[in-house]
């Protein structure tokens, strides 16, 4: 979004295009890490309605229109390029091959993939058994389990530093 913003601060006409796919490409990063980060494309698009609206003008519209598009294809770009890469590093078969086996179509695969994980997260039903309440985060209390096998397993643990560093200075900021 920062560099969103700074683009249309510019006036320089490569610059803007540049920091435009540029916000596109950090947003394409945090879409690729979780999907929640669609919410920053989704705030660039209310940034550029609101500036449609407040200056309605064909040439405006096309102008901010345009300029979404950039920031799109800068998103679109380097998420399938992670994709991509996922699948070049990752070829041989695995224990991900349970939920989906490639079929060697890089784009059509990642279609497929998409679907297969979203089918599975909309029959969840129950609760993990390491879910916690939002308050508990900070603490570090019960560490997100994520993978595991027979004497082997994969557990998120908190930085310290970010979780009560960021809960100090929200206490700051109310109070």
């Amino acid at each position: 979004i920062s560099a969103y913003l700074g683009a249309m601060r510019t006036e320089r006409a490569g610059r803007r295009v540049g920091l435009l796919i540029l916000a596109g490409a950090m947003a394409g990063l945090a879409v690729g890490s979780k999907h929640t980060g669609l919410t920053a494309l989704g705030l660039i698009a209310v940034i550029i309605m609101v500036r449609i609206f407040q200056d309605f003008s064909g040439r405006n519209a096309l102008k901010w229109i345009r300029s979404y598009i950039w920031v799109v294809s800068g998103a679109v770009a380097v998420y399938l390029l992670g994709w991509y890469l996922h699948f070049m590093l990752l070829s041989q078969p695995g224990l991900g091959d349970a939920f989906y086996q490639t079929k060697g179509h890089f784009f059509e695969d990642v279609l497929n993939l998409h679907r297969v994980m979203l089918n599975a997260n909309f029959s969840i039903t129950v609760p993990p058994p390491d879910a916690s309440p939002w308050w508990s985060w900070p603490l570090m209390i019960t560490p997100p389990y994520y993978w595991g096998q027979p004497n082997r397993s994969i557990n998120f643990l908190g930085n310290p530093m970010v979780w009560w560093g960021a809960t100090r200075l929200m206490i700051v900021i109310v109070c």
